[in-house]
């Protein structure tokens, strides 16, 4: 019996001397409370338009005080609203509200962004993933704070990828292709980009699965059944508030007017090496950790390894050879072909605004993960621990405004827009000097004062995309401020008008009838005449 002690003891000593395992699910709460800490500095900032025009279509259809796509509209799908209507039923109805309930979306994003990244390359991987998911994913650079679409859509979007590759694994049964179908609607009613997952769907169905082009077929079809299904609602929605608004602002408006079939590819080339800029860390990080694998591969010996290999592809077709490629590593093939449907989701509006990068946080994460692990493992002592801090501060460079605590110093160093952080007081001034259902116009953009003001919009369209793409607008926000209804207030944001007079038109409208009665931090203030 001693003997056999003796001969156990080395190892029970081994065993001891390994540390302990964490689990994972300390790992995921650590990954969810440094998501949080990066966005708490963030989120009394100032509120952009989108979340403004999403908000406001939220409350006031919450309210019944108008109807969707006739008395207000937005060119979005119910679904953001939907989401939006959800958090204010449960969480609240501030900015700060909005944006935690955005970050709940984030959070439950995490779980297959760490199951597909632990599928891909290892627990390790995974861990990393999550960490590198938190840190982008709110970057303040591409306003991953904000409670845009784009937060929403990652949802579905990732669990449609996780349950494609679960598919694969168990034999594409009929449930789950159309559960993928079902998610890939749900991320095109939250944003419309979204519906780049479905054809990616259909294509991994086709490169990965098993049998002919009828069995793909057929996986194809429960794909496209689910996708009916998921967007069943929407359409019974739309058919009830007007067919023909409902399809205008949620399809044809963006194919008609603004996308990147209708903007010109010089701008697009502008605008999207200027979305790159802001993607700039994640770049960098990635480019060191390929050129120190070079670097230190080349140092390694190399073996020469002769082998007759396989010919059973030999004269095989390009397609034939794609596919046993894919069927050979399909999590691979499945993480690229999701970055590539969110780059052609990015480029779909043809502006390439900065938040669009949001959708692509998390294959890139994913992708991100192994690389950055391996690079380390290949390196010993201070250098290890030089680059771990390094990809850190890097990572975390778009967060150095959180020096500033002023809020207003913040959101200038933020936003592109320099108007956000000058809403608040106008807001509180037109609260203060107006009935509650009082009505406003806001001239131009700016559409979070009518949700911050909770006063009425005089005029259905509150973007100046919109104003500018959609014919005669400027007419009929003339007849707006000439008719007998007009509005309380008129703000003049100081923006350029979108119109080919330079707003001449409308604000000699506005100067028969209005009187300035107040500047708030360079917003001019318009009251309506006494009778």
């Amino acid at each position: 019996m001693a003997t056999r002690r003796l001969l156990h003891r080395p190892e029970r000593d081994r065993a001891a001397r390994q540390p302990a395992r964490i689990p994972v699910a300390l790992w995921f709460l650590g990954a969810i409370v440094l998501s949080l800490l990066l966005r708490i500095p963030y989120f009394r900032v100032g509120m952009i338009s989108d979340e403004g025009g999403y908000a406001y279509v939220a409350q006031h259809w919450l309210a019944g005080r108008g109807t969707l796509y006739n008395d207000f509209w937005v060119s979005r799908p119910q679904g953001i609203f939907v989401a939006y209507a959800a958090i204010m039923k449960t969480i609240g109805t501030s900015v700060v509200d909005l944006r935690i309930g955005a970050w709940l979306f984030v959070v439950a994003t995490m779980l297959p962004v760490y199951a597909l990244a632990r599928a891909f390359a290892g627990r390790r991987a995974g861990i990393v993933a999550l960490f590198l998911f938190a840190v982008i994913s709110a970057s303040p650079a591409i306003e991953g704070f904000t409670a845009n679409a784009e937060v929403f859509l990652a949802l579905p979007s990732a669990l449609a990828v996780w349950l494609l590759l679960k598919a694969q694994q168990t034999g594409w049964r009929w449930q789950h292709l159309a559960l993928i179908g079902m998610l890939g609607s749900f991320a095109t009613q939250l944003k419309p980009s979204g519906v780049v997952m479905i054809p990616m769907a259909i294509a991994f169905c086709w490169l990965a699965g098993d049998g002919g082009a009828r069995l793909a077929l057929r996986r194809s079809g429960w794909i496209i059944a689910g996708a009916f299904a998921g967007v069943a609602p929407a359409l019974i929605h739309g058919w009830m508030v007007g067919w023909d608004n409902f399809v205008f602002a949620s399809f044809t408006y963006r194919l008609k007017y603004q996308s990147t079939v209708t903007t010109g590819w010089q701008d697009q080339v502008r605008h999207a090496i200027g979305m790159g800029s802001r993607m700039l860390p994640i770049a960098v990080v990635a480019l060191l950790a390929l050129v120190i694998r070079q670097q230190l591969s080349a140092r390694q010996p190399r073996i020469l390894a002769i082998s007759g290999g396989s010919h059973a592809l030999d004269g095989a077709s390009s397609w034939t050879r794609l596919r046993v490629a894919v069927r050979r590593r399909p999590v691979v093939w499945l993480l690229w072909l999701w970055v590539a449907a969110c780059v052609a989701g990015i480029s779909m509006g043809g502006d390439w605004w900065y938040h669009y990068a949001i959708q692509i946080v998390a294959p890139i994460s994913i992708l991100l993960a192994p690389l950055l692990l391996n690079t380390g493992d290949q390196l010993r002592g201070v250098w290890r621990w030089s680059f771990v801090l390094f990809v850190a501060l890097v990572l975390l460079t778009p967060y150095a405004v959180t020096a500033r605590t002023n809020a207003n110093a913040t959101t200038i160093r933020v936003y592109p827009n320099q108007g956000y952080e000058r809403q608040e007081d106008v807001a509180d001034f037109v609260r203060a000097n107006s009935k509650s259902d009082a009505s406003m116009l806001v001239a131009f953009d700016q559409a979070a004062l009518y949700y911050l003001s909770d006063r009425s919009a005089a005029f259905r369209y509150m973007y100046a995309q919109e104003m500018a793409a959609i014919p005669n607008t400027e007419e009929m926000m003339v007849a707006v401020v000439l008719g007998d209804n007009r509005p309380e207030f008129v703000i003049d944001t100081g923006e350029p008008a979108p119109f080919h007079d330079g707003g001449a038109s409308f604000w000699a409208a506005v100067q028969k009838h209005y009187q300035m009665v107040a500047v708030i931090n360079g917003f001019k203030i318009y009251q309506v005449n006494e009778p």
